[in-house]
């Protein structure tokens, strides 16, 4: 997540590679807001919040989670230091 993980220059790939590429990047995006939206849940349910109210936190931390990866992605990524 951020910077550290710039992909490749998209001009250099194939049109078929670079789909690819963002359709699996959406889908560790969404995996990764389920597990926290999971995560979420499974712990305010043992802690006997309301299901109702556990239901809505999860949701909103599986969202959060999947918006702050798309939004690291767009960080440019480092520049080289001797330029």
């Amino acid at each position: 997540m951020g910077r550290h993980a710039t992909p490749a220059p998209d001009a250099a790939r194939p049109p078929r590679e670079r789909l690819l590429s963002r359709v699996v990047t959406w889908l560790e995006r969404l995996a990764l807001g389920a597990a926290a939206g999971g995560v979420t849940f499974g712990v305010l349910h043992w802690a006997g919040v309301d299901a109702a109210a556990t239901r809505w936190c999860a949701g909103i931390a599986a969202v959060v989670v999947v918006v702050a990866t798309w939004l690291a992605s767009t960080v440019p990524g480092q520049h080289d230091a001797s330029a």
